[in-house]
This record gives structure tokens, sequence and C-alpha cells, in this order.
């Protein structure tokens, strides 16, 4: 298991790895209004614009993309874990490593938006919760999330 740095060759490679994750993941917490949701906002298109303007981290095995994330200024997000790869570590080490890119000169705390799911993982690592919100959506369905913190 290596961590590399995000360069265009890999873009198909986050893409199939984010959209695995929210199908798999978020299929356990959220309605698939929702799920659709997410998967909108992390579009090819939506991605393609913002990756270049963000420090983007990807776990790889084999050469093969299993995890990525990425900071724009002191804001994670697009933190993705295949889900056969979760729970053995990989994610800390990658939100250790993208941590450690936040120029601290500039920045004394990284926030981020946490799915149901992701909250406990997040906490474990020193984020604290600053306000549970939601995000209304057709048919009465509803996203619910946690905007965190982590002062360093």
């Amino acid at each position: 298991m290596k961590i590399i740095e995000y360069n265009e060759k890999y873009f198909d490679g986050v893409c199939e790895v984010v959209r695995k994750s929210v199908e798999k993941t978020y299929s356990k917490y959220y309605t698939k209004e929702v799920v659709d949701f997410v998967l909108a906002h992390h579009s090819k298109e939506n991605m393609r614009e913002q990756l270049p303007k963000e420090i983007t981290l990807l776990l790889s095995e084999n050469g093969k993309i299993v995890g990525t994330a990425s900071l724009c200024n002191n804001y994670l997000l697009r933190f993705f874990i295949l889900y056969e790869y979760q729970n053995k570590g990989f994610g800390k080490i990658l939100l250790q490593e993208l941590e450690s890119k936040l120029d601290r000169n500039k920045f004394k705390q990284i926030t981020l938006s946490s799915s149901l799911g992701a909250f406990e993982f997040y906490k474990k690592y020193g984020y604290e919760i600053l306000e549970f919100k939601k995000i209304p959506l057709p048919n009465d369905n509803i996203m619910y999330y946690f905007e965190m913190i982590k002062y360093l």
C-alpha cells in the first residue's frame, strides 16, 4: 500500500473510488435519493473542475486506486476508501498524511463534513462536532451530516 499525489492520469480511478464508496457505504445510512444527491455532488464534471485546485492524495495497492482524500485550504473533502479496504488502518494513514499537508502557518484547524457512517472514524482521530446539519431533498428526503473540526 502506498500514498501517491493526484495527477490527471488518476482521474478515472478517483471517480471510481468515489462512486463505489458512496454506493456501498452511504446506502447503509441514507435513502436512494440521498445517495443519488451525493453522487451528483461528486460528479465527474464537478471533480474535473475541483481536483486541480486541491491537494489530493491517493491510496494505491498494486497500481489500483483504493482510496482518495483532498484538502482545499483547511477543508478536508472527498475522503473515500473502498469498502473492502475499510477498517484495516488505511484510512488513518491517508488522513494523517493529508493533515500533514495543511499549511500550519495559515491554519490552526481543519474542518470537514462527515456523513453519518464516517462520524465515528473522524471522532476517533480528534475531530469534534461543530454542528449537526441537514439538506432537505425532494420527496421528504433529508441528508443529515456533521460539520466537524480538529484544532491543530
